[in-house]
């Protein structure tokens, strides 16, 4: 059984145990809920992260499915692992923060996301632990980009030197992706794609960029 079929037993088994659904469990416990339901769907393309199963444990310290291999979770490695396998990369939730939001440490960290490294040097010439994988936050951006649509962002591109390109930012401490334009020293557009959504002039001290969007992808 591999790793992720791993997570989706032990949250499963874990749920039926205490009895709450895994959507439940998570906002019980201050997480997004998908969190726990693409683990236990089987749907989740990463590992659950030591946070979440150090959470999981605190709140259930009972559950006998607890042992040495269930509360362990992927180290965050910023190294290649060989030049043709691949690369592990932070992965956020850029929907919860759990502090004010305007830095990265303020975002839960939903564990790491093995990424091709052939493809990855042709994205991005960034060192790796300055990407970070994260997904699509609501129809805003439709339709360049749908709610949950995978992206990286670049962390060493935090200030607003290109116009209308995506950007992951806190924006009065929620985080979002969005297209930017500067209209003055102070003041920055705020737009989004889907012509549904008007655009928002903002003053710079309510935005913060916590990196460019370099790539995303979908499941189809």
């Amino acid at each position: 059984m591999d790793g992720l079929a791993d997570d989706t037993k032990l949250i499963n088994d874990l749920c039926d145990w205490a009895g709450v659904k895994p959507s439940r469990m998570a906002t019980d416990l201050g997480m997004a809920a998908t969190t726990l339901t693409r683990a236990a769907n089987g749907k989740a393309t990463t590992r659950i992260g030591r946070q979440t199963l150090d959470a999981l444990r605190a709140a259930y310290p009972n559950f006998p499915g607890w042992n040495d291999d269930s509360s362990k979770a992927p180290e965050i490695g910023l190294t290649l692992r060989s030049e043709d396998g691949s690369v592990p990369l932070r992965h956020l939730d850029l929907g919860l923060a759990m502090g004010d939001g305007t830095t990265l440490e303020d975002y839960y960290e939903e564990g790491v996301f093995e990424f091709d490294a052939a493809l990855l040097r042709r994205i991005s010439r960034a060192p790796s632990h300055r990407l970070i994988v994260g997904h699509g936050v609501g129809d805003s951006m439709m339709p360049t980009l749908l709610n949950e649509d995978m992206v990286i962002f670049d962390t060493t591109q935090t200030t607003l030197t290109a116009i209308d390109k995506i950007w992951a930012i806190s924006l009065y401490g929620a985080g979002a992706v969005k297209r930017l334009r500067p209209i003055s020293q102070r003041r920055v557009l705020v737009m989004s794609d889907n012509a549904a959504i008007s655009d928002m002039e903002v003053d710079v001290d309510d935005l913060r960029i916590l990196g460019r969007v370099i790539w995303s992808a979908r499941r189809h």
